[in-house]
């Protein structure tokens, strides 16, 4: 799949419960989701949660890493990997992950047809 070379226009999308860390696994992925992520540096926040995931978590913050991943990888033209990412976010974060799951498979048709 290549990477698209359209503008993004989505803005990102923190979730609630990430905007003020808490303690443990929910402060670890905040502070993450407060700083490289909110900054958009793509590479390192992507980093940073793929190592934060390496560590056994709960289901609903394997959720959340992977909603903030989808996004990572939505803004680096990684259509595959953040619908994947979405995917894996759906089932807790239904209407946030569809909206996304949305956005991807636009831009996924739009460079399609830029394709043919």
């Amino acid at each position: 799949m290549k990477k698209s070379s359209k503008p993004k226009s989505k803005p990102l999308q923190i979730l609630s419960q990430d905007r003020i860390p808490d303690s443990g696994d929910q402060y670890l992925l905040s502070t993450i989701v407060n700083s490289s992520f909110a900054k958009a540096q793509w590479n390192q926040a992507e980093s940073e949660l793929l190592n934060f995931l390496k560590i056994n978590r709960t289901e609903d913050t394997v959720s959340r890493a992977n909603f903030y991943l989808g996004q990572i990888y939505y803004y680096q033209g990684k259509s595959k990997n953040s619908l994947n990412s979405f995917m894996t976010s759906l089932n807790d974060y239904p209407i946030e992950s569809r909206q996304w799951i949305d956005e991807v498979l636009e831009q996924f048709e739009i460079d399609t047809k830029a394709n043919e």
